[in-house]
């Protein structure tokens, strides 16, 4: 029999087939059986284990005492474990031996524990006080026999995080807090008690991302190339569940340049650093090769030609007396609200109203997910007078400035520089590589009628011609960028929707001297306007004024016909109605003379007098038929 730290071990073995044997000479503490030839021996402390020897090896069979075998802790107590193999000829060994496990003798009842200990988390965030972990002294009886029990220092609540395992646990959100241990032998009801203090003393892992090469003008954000994988804390099988993984992940990039002559364009060292709440700290390291241009990779600006993207607004050009601060709005504590959402001033907002979310705060509000961003206000334009092409639409942006509000060390609230465009530009060919370098020449082409002021923007083409030249082959590329700056709105008129028409005195037709139009334009300084009807005669000019004649009766559709500089035109309807307010013109004889007839029943005179016979060529401007009548005077 030979002895160990926690107990004794008996063994014993049927060697009646002589292919089995006990080898009891490999060394303190250690008991090894071996099956012979062929087999793999076993190593008996208290786990069982097997070890390679040389020879053809056959499968050993357990076939008494599981649970239990190599690898397994054995209760106090004997456990019986029998094995066979079997051969390729059908003959049979065994192997039958008891392992017993003793429990400590004169183990002393009184306790003694240490006043103070440290206790470190595990890989998993938590770990299991024992009672050999508190007591000193001893000989004790064997720890498992004694109760742990756990308490905040504090407020003396019981603390046992994984009701599902044997032994009292702590966890992460114990860190930093002072434990009352106590140690209780269950038998006698003896205890006493010592304190913990819990740490967290292993850093996050991390799981870097493999080094890569990638192309000059892709991005080299974390959020293009990834981000590193971290675990704080294992799986584990506790219940109830409880989750550790809290921790910041920052990266500092290191850059090297490099040239045509070592083939890339630049190699970045990105070290990512993984901080958890107790300052442990992880780190690991990717290498980025940022390769040369080729001009072939090359992306080309969109034409802005109301075809690929909108045409670019004459009314749209950047403003810089816009102002925009009203707008602003100081985040409360609760939420983000960055901005006011009225149409007020310059700035308007739109509404991205997502499911749930709240339309009144900001679309980025790390806190509430709401609805809002400021709008694009339109086209950047280039305002250096010594530049050749100023004047002309920019290729660049200009973001919105920081919010106020915006905090650079959180990220938050509201947004920060460089993150919503408030005029945009028309672009630059795609690349951000050094081996590649870019220019452009414009030529431009007037769309306004010759000699119209078409505004201080105009309407216009420019035909943008850019050039990329590739400083390590010499090769040159180039591509042609069409930017349309239109004013696709014709002018408003403001004009009667109907006009009364009277007729002339002479004639059966209307005369109508048309009251001048009043028109404004969105970009145009002139305007020009014309009358069309659809019958009648229109004489003079918009510098003269307009008359319309020979207008017939009734009601017919006119046009106030207006045009800007950039040709856009905008034709007003107005319904004339030609009425005849002119009376008929009558014509009397000065003198008439009629006889006398006797009427014989009375005897008097009596004559006929007819309203016609007054007609001296009575007449009417429009009517073909009069209607006569006498009044006596």
């Amino acid at each position: 029999m030979r002895s160990v730290k926690y107990g004794t071990i008996n063994y014993s073995c049927n060697t009646g087939d002589a292919n089995i044997f006990i080898d009891r000479s490999n060394g303190a503490g250690i008991t090894t059986a071996y099956v012979w030839p062929g087999f793999r021996p076993r190593v008996i402390p208290v786990n069982l284990s097997y070890s390679h020897l040389t020879g053809n090896e056959l499968t050993v069979i357990q076939t008494c005492g599981a649970p239990y075998g190599p690898g397994c802790i054995f209760p106090a107590g004997c456990t019986t474990l029998c094995y066979e193999a079997t051969d390729a000829s059908g003959n049979k060994a065994t192997c039958t031996f008891d392992v017993c496990v003793n429990k400590f003798t004169g183990n002393i009842r009184e306790l003694a524990c240490n006043d103070e200990i440290q206790v470190s988390l595990d890989d998993s965030c938590k770990a299991t006080i024992f009672a050999d972990m508190i007591l000193e002294g001893g000989p004790y009886k064997c720890y498992d026999d004694y109760i742990v029990e756990l308490r905040d220092w504090s407020t003396n609540v019981l603390i046992d995080r994984c009701t599902n395992q044997f032994g009292a646990q702590i966890t992460c959100s114990d860190i930093g807090r002072e434990i009352k241990v106590t140690i209780i032998d269950p038998e006698t009801g003896n205890k006493c008690w010592g304190k913990a203090r819990v740490e967290d003393k292993l850093a996050p892992r991390m799981t870097c991302l493999p080094d890569t090469c990638v192309p000059c003008n892709s991005s080299i954000a974390p959020s293009a190339l990834g981000i590193p994988s971290v675990v704080e804390c294992l799986a584990s099988t506790c219940s109830p569940f409880f989750s550790c993984n809290s921790y910041s992940l920052t990266y500092r990039d290191v850059s090297i340049q490099g040239n045509c002559a070592i083939g890339y364009d630049r190699k970045i060292t990105r070290t990512w650093v993984a901080t958890d709440n107790s300052g442990n700290s992880s780190q690991c390291v990717q290498m980025i090769t940022v390769g040369l241009g080729h001009l072939s990779e090359v992306t080309v600006p969109s034409n802005y030609d109301g075809l690929e993207e909108d045409m670019l607004l004459c009314n749209n050009k950047i403003d810089k007396t816009k102002n925009y601060d009203a707008h602003y709005y100081k985040p409360s504590h609760l939420g983000v609200e960055c901005l006011d959402g009225y149409i007020l001033d310059s700035v308007l907002f739109r509404a991205l109203v997502a499911v749930g979310a709240d339309p009144n705060y900001y679309i980025y509000d790390p806190f509430n997910f709401g609805a809002r961003s400021p709008r694009v206000l339109g086209w950047n334009c280039i305002d250096d007078p010594a530049d050749k092409n100023f004047g002309h639409p920019s290729p660049d942006p200009v973001y919105y400035p920081a919010h106020p509000s915006y905090d650079p060390a959180q990220g938050f609230p509201c947004w920060g520089p460089d993150t919503h465009i408030m005029w945009y530009g028309t672009g630059r060919p795609g690349t951000d590589c050094r081996n590649l370098s870019t220019t452009y020449e414009d030529q431009i082409f007037d769309l306004a009628t010759a000699g119209c002021d078409a505004g201080p923007i105009g309407c216009y083409k420019v035909l943008r011609q850019w050039t990329v030249l590739d400083w390590c082959t010499g090769e040159i590329g180039g591509h042609s960028q069409i930017i349309k700056v239109a004013d696709p709105e014709g002018p408003q008129v403001l004009y009667p929707d109907t006009i009364l028409v009277n007729m002339e005195v002479w004639t059966c037709t209307g005369r109508w001297e048309v009251a001048p139009a009043w028109i404004v334009d969105n970009c145009s300084n002139e305007t020009h306007y014309s009358v069309e009807v659809t019958d009648g005669t229109v004489l003079g000019d918009e510098a003269t004024g307009f008359v319309v004649t020979n207008l017939p009766l009734g009601v017919q559709d006119a046009w106030i016909v207006a045009t800007d500089c950039c040709g856009n035109i905008t034709r007003k309807l107005v319904r004339i109605n030609v009425i005849d307010n002119v009376p008929p013109v009558p014509v009397c004889r000065r003198g008439t003379i009629v006889s006398l007839a006797n009427n014989q029943s009375t005897g008097e005179g009596v004559a006929k007098l007819y309203a016609e016979d007054l007609n001296e060529g009575s007449h009417d401007n429009c009517a073909p038929h009069l209607y006569y009548k006498v009044i006596p005077m």
